[in-house]
Order: C-alpha cells, then structure tokens, then sequence
C-alpha cells in the first residue's frame, strides 16, 4: 500500500528482527513499488476520501492545500516524492537495488502481462492474480467522483513535485535495479505541470 512506501523505517526493523539463526530475512526480501505520476496518485486518494466521506464532498483544491500545508499529517505531503523514500529503502537493503523492483502505474494499465511477466521474473515463481488479469481497486462510480485537475491544484502541486520527479529518473538511471526492470523508467506525463506563464 502507499503507507508502507512512507514508512521504510518499519520494514528494515520488521525484517531486521525476523532473522534467525540459519534465515536472514533482510537480505532475502523483494520490494515490489508501482509508481505513478504524483499529482493523479494524489487526485485518486481523494477520491477514495471522497468515497468513503459523509456529508458534503471535499474538494480536489482543498487536498491539494492539505496535501501542500502538510495538514493534519506531514507525511502526506512527501508521499508523492517517490525518491526519498527509495533511497533510503536502497540504504538499508544488503543488496541494494537487487531486492526492488520498480514498476510504471501507466505500464500496469497499458500492458499488465508485460507488468506479471516481470513480476515473475522478479520473485523467480510463477505469480498468478486472481480472477481475470490484475485487480482493480478504488473503481467505484461515485457521483462525485472528480476526473479533472484544476489550474489552481495543478499551480499548488506541481511545484511540490516537479523536482523531485526529476531527481527519481535520475536515481533510478544511475541506480540501476534487476534485469527485468524498465529501463530507462518511463517519465511521468506531463500534463499537470505545464503550467501558463504569469508574465
């Protein structure tokens, strides 16, 4: 879930403290991270919030502010730097980047056989999801559902993000993972940062 990828802190003590005497877990764990662009990761979070919210629906500009005034938690506003939380996944993991696999959102929905085959490749076993293909989750049709991005949210987000996106394909570029991973990682779309002048 995006909580683990917050917390790498928990994982290495979770793992760090389940060796034993003839196991170490640490160095046999596999990460698998899908990564999407930020700013729409952002406008599904709410409206997953907005889904499971009584009362009057929040809007996308307000999370947009919450997200930027790290209100009520300042760990949402760093959810979507992706690349601060893989460096120091890759700091404690005694195989560095061997042991995380990095995926592309847009990849997982043009292409999810491409995504299982690296899956499989990745984890060394045949990984068969359940049903029909990969699961979809946070599908429902809520009349509030949002499906635009508006100028103000994108001129709040878009500079929380922009650098940071930037500094991940650079990471991963120079950091390179296993052999089945994308490379180089397809950049994000951009859409959401080109944003009009104010000159």
């Amino acid at each position: 879930t995006p909580d683990y990828l917050t917390y790498p802190e928990r994982i290495h003590h979770v793992y760090s403290n389940a060796t034993g005497a003839n196991y170490d877990a640490l160095s046999n764990l596999k990460l698998i991270v899908v990564l999407r662009e930020p700013i729409s990761r952002e406008l599904s979070l709410c409206n997953h919030k907005i889904a499971n919210r009584a009362g009057d629906p929040i809007t996308f500009e307000k999370h947009a502010d919450s997200v930027v005034r790290e209100i009520p938690n300042p760990r949402w506003a760093s959810t979507g730097k992706y690349v601060d939380h893989l460096k120091k996944f890759v700091s404690f993991l005694p195989r560095r980047r061997e042991q995380l696999l990095v995926l592309s959102y847009d990849e997982m929905k043009s292409d999810p056989e491409m995504v299982q085959w690296r899956i499989h490749e990745f984890l060394g076993r045949k990984f068969v999801p359940t049903g029909s293909g990969l699961p979809k989750l946070n599908t429902l049709d809520n009349p509030n559902k949002l499906k635009e991005v508006s100028l103000l949210a994108r001129q709040m987000l878009a500079p929380l993000f922009r650098d940071k996106n930037e500094e991940l394909y650079e990471f991963l570029e120079t950091y390179r993972g296993p052999w089945m991973e994308q490379r180089p990682f397809p950049r994000f779309d951009t859409r959401y940062y080109d944003l009009p002048s104010t000159t």
